[in-house]
């Protein structure tokens, strides 16, 4: 079986053209000597990054190829399960694993960038930088059930879902009056109010404005957001020439309308 499968190459090889067989080899040889961008990201929030049908997609996961792409790298994704996790790569700098920047070659081991829907503050960045990429804000997913619900100060009695270690998770725990179930990540914080465990949840607009579109009858998104955050693609600040290509390639997809187009194809 191995000996047609290598008579099979030689054959196809012999009959291709010249200069396709040579583009063929040198097109494969380019690929395997590419740079490699290791990203991590935490699926289960769609439409920002989730999966479907075994595949990891999603509006971070177009804009990060996209920025592989114009940067002449690979990415390599490193999936974190929980939003805790990739909380605390953040927390700790991102390990970075980059030495002098894309342009200056991209050494082994570590994290280079996280891409996780994830907002930036003062916090997150003491010790990594963010390049700003989406604007969104948190907003209230609530119960259909739930008809009283219309902003931060009429949660006030009820039991409210939080992803644990997001910003909306930090502004819910410190209001009276409010039982707060935090919870691993966005999925288990919308199942909690389609199971009446929580009246309703706070989380970031994308997110709300999917869950409800896909169950109209049980849930509604609050009109207005209650707070406004930029995401951002955090990264280790001992890098900062990857910081400068990233958000030079940045600058350039929003001038040249690839950001509207991503924009418009996921919401």
């Amino acid at each position: 079986m191995k000996l047609i499968a290598v008579i099979f190459v030689l054959v196809m090889s012999a009959a291709m053209p010249p200069a396709m067989a040579a583009a063929s080899v040198g097109s494969q040889g380019r690929e395997d000597n590419m740079r490699v961008l290791r990203v991590a990201t935490n699926p289960g929030i769609e439409p920002m990054e989730f999966m479907r049908g075994g595949q990891l997609v999603g509006y971070d996961i177009d804009v990060a190829a996209e920025l592989a792409r114009r940067l002449d790298v690979k990415v390599k994704w490193v999936v974190v399960k929980n939003f805790d996790d990739i909380l605390a790569h953040v927390m700790q700098g991102v390990s970075s694993g980059v030495s002098g920047g894309v342009s200056g070659g991209v050494s082994g081991g570590g994290l280079d960038l996280v891409i996780s829907a994830m907002g930036i503050d003062d916090e997150r960045t003491r010790n990594a930088i963010a390049v700003p990429y989406f604007k969104s804000g948190l907003t209230i997913l609530a119960s259909t059930a739930e008809a009283g619900i219309s902003t931060l100060d009429s949660l006030k009695g009820k039991t409210i879902a939080a992803v644990r270690g997001s910003t909306e998770h930090g502004i819910i725990k410190k209001m009276p009056a409010v039982t707060v179930v935090a919870v691993d990540d966005y999925d288990c914080c919308i199942a909690a109010v389609l199971s009446g465990k929580a009246a309703a949840a706070v989380l970031d607009v994308p997110v709300a404005l999917v869950a409800a579109k896909r169950d109209p009858g049980k849930l509604r998104v609050v009109d207005h957001p209650f707070e406004e955050e930029w995401y951002g693609i955090y990264m280790a600040r001992t890098a900062p020439a990857l910081f400068q290509e990233v958000r030079n390639a940045l600058k350039t997809m929003r001038r040249d309308g690839t950001l509207d187009r991503l924009n418009a194809k996921w919401f």
